[in-house]
């Protein structure tokens, strides 16, 4: 049985990378030369943001230590918050991360962009559920990001 789906662009961001503050302040210095050998905790092999932090790693010619490969992004935040490695978030989630955890934020990387969409069997949306969450997006989490984060709404 063949399902006709459609992605509605909802937004994009930046990638950030975070760490408990020791790890960010050894790491800063230099960056992105001085991640070469750092402890790094990545997100499992092929994923859209695995490719995206392997392709912008190759092009500033680093090769992190990859401590551990996760497929969930709260494993990343918890094995991050107790030191095991620097981690990359979504920016839209950087606020969230910082008050959560006991971590600081290293950089940005402002080539890579993750992308969000709404996927519906509908071509034009007519779901409230779906409305509902296409306008959220575009009007409030999107809109969280200050000025100089935030790239536009897709």
């Amino acid at each position: 049985m063949n399902v006709k789906a459609y992605n509605h662009p909802l937004g994009e961001c930046h990638i950030s990378i975070m760490g408990v503050p020791e790890l960010a302040a050894k790491y800063q210095p230099g960056f992105p030369e001085s991640l070469e050998g750092a402890p790094f905790l990545m997100p499992m092999e092929g994923s859209a943001l695995r490719r995206s932090l392997d392709q912008w790693f190759d092009s500033v010619g680093v090769r992190p230590m990859v401590r551990c490969e996760f497929g969930d992004c709260d494993l990343f935040e918890c094995f991050g918050s107790q030191g095991a490695g620097l981690f990359a978030i979504p920016t839209v989630a950087e606020d969230f991360v910082l008050r959560k955890h006991p971590v600081k934020l290293l950089s940005r990387i402002e080539s890579i962009k993750e992308q969000y969409f709404a996927i519906s069997l509908e071509r034009r949306v007519k779901h409230p559920a779906v409305i509902a969450i296409s306008d959220n997006a575009h009007h409030k989490l999107f809109e969280l990001i200050p000025p100089e984060k935030r790239l536009r709404p897709v």
